[in-house]
């Protein structure tokens, strides 16, 4: 008769390799998002309100013809810094998120609006350097949404958590934790 080898005991899940860097990661994404997301926005706002020659005020020119860009592009360059800031302090951060979500979907209106700059010659396959400008905006947009469900979500902790809360019943009509 062979003898069988113990089989190694199988590992918990907090002791499998990378549960640490899961942890750390968990923590760090949400606040490197935000972070990132916070110093763009600042960063691009204050070109805006200093005035520099840049792409997003050429496009905000573009499609707001009826405002004067002295004054649109200072505006929304304001807004964007507002926008920075609040998402680097991290308050109030569905104003904020909601804010960036906005902002970011109406840079798309260049697409609708003056296909002429977003396109080569017309044709939808072939962006211009503001189209590509323009789409890449859908990865600032895709992270705003994942910021936004880590910081609007429930807490994994309140949803795992299935204990009965503490109280005191001196009559003993409610169930113990046995019961449950």
């Amino acid at each position: 008769m062979l003898s069988q080898t113990p089989s190694p005991p199988t590992a918990l899940p907090r002791q499998r390799p990378g549960w640490q860097l899961d942890g750390l990661l968990r923590r760090a994404v949400p606040l490197l998002l935000r972070g990132s997301l916070g110093i763009t926005f600042a960063w691009f706002g204050a070109l805006k309100l200093a005035g520099q020659p840049t792409l997003p005020a050429s496009l905000i020119a573009a499609i707001t013809p009826f405002a004067d860009p002295d004054l649109s592009v200072p505006l929304v360059g304001a807004v964007e810094v507002t926008l920075g800031a609040g998402l680097l302090v991290g308050r109030f951060m569905p104003v904020f998120l909601l804010g960036v979500g906005l902002q970011l979907s109406g840079t798309f209106l260049v697409l609708v609006l003056r296909p002429d700059v977003a396109f080569v010659d017309g044709n939808p396959l072939l962006l211009s350097v503001e189209g590509e400008y323009v789409v890449k905006n859908l990865v600032l947009l895709a992270a705003t949404a994942a910021l936004a469900l880590h910081t609007l979500g429930p807490r994994p902790d309140a949803t795992t958590n299935h204990q009965l809360p503490e109280a005191h019943d001196p009559a003993h009509s409610t169930p113990t934790r046995e019961a449950a």
